[in-house]
């Protein structure tokens, strides 16, 4: 298939790109010059996965990175060249940090949910840890759900005309 031809669903995407996946169409983005994802020209020794590539591989910000690396969320790689190269492994440890955070885990949480997967536990245990999370969410719904309706029925009582110091919402919260 000629890097120039492109069909409705398929498209290859570079000549740098040897992957058949590309062929396909299968690709996501990935920084070898073409954005197309190919796993050949990413594992390229030639286009290392430094900081920046790391980051945009994983949908997060360069700071990000480095502030979970003095938490120690992620190890800090040692200096190749002048610069630091992260492995596969990284770009899937901060996407399931971005997920993780996603459904409501703290920074806390998530490294002690990764220090559990370090430790090989089991999914009991793992399960066992979101299910907390269930109950802590379910809570927290209960919660937002006694303001939503304790601020309904302040809005309601409220005459919605006049001056500020006619409206109910204002003198329950103390606004005078």
């Amino acid at each position: 298939m000629n890097n120039q031809t492109t069909t409705e669903t398929t498209k290859k995407c570079c000549d740098k790109c040897k992957c058949e996946s590309c062929e396909e169409g299968k690709c996501s983005p990935c920084d070898c010059g073409c954005n197309c994802g190919c796993p050949v020209a990413a594992a390229n020794p030639s286009n290392p996965r430094t900081i920046g590539r790391a980051a945009k591989e994983a949908g997060v910000h360069v700071e990000t990175i480095r502030y979970y690396e003095r938490m120690g969320l992620i190890a800090r790689p040692r200096a190749s060249r002048g610069y630091r190269v992260y492995p596969e492994e990284t770009v899937r440890r901060l996407r399931f940090i971005r997920n993780a955070q996603k459904m409501g885990f703290s920074l806390k949480e998530i490294g002690e949910l990764t220090g559990l997967a370090t430790k090989n536990v089991s999914c009991q245990e793992m399960c066992s840890r979101m299910d907390e999370k269930l109950t802590e969410i379910e809570q927290r719904i209960e919660q937002l759900t006694a303001l939503r309706n304790e601020l309904a029925r302040l809005v309601g009582q409220s005459p919605r005309s006049g001056p500020y110091s006619n409206c109910k919402v204002c003198e329950d919260l103390g606004l005078d």
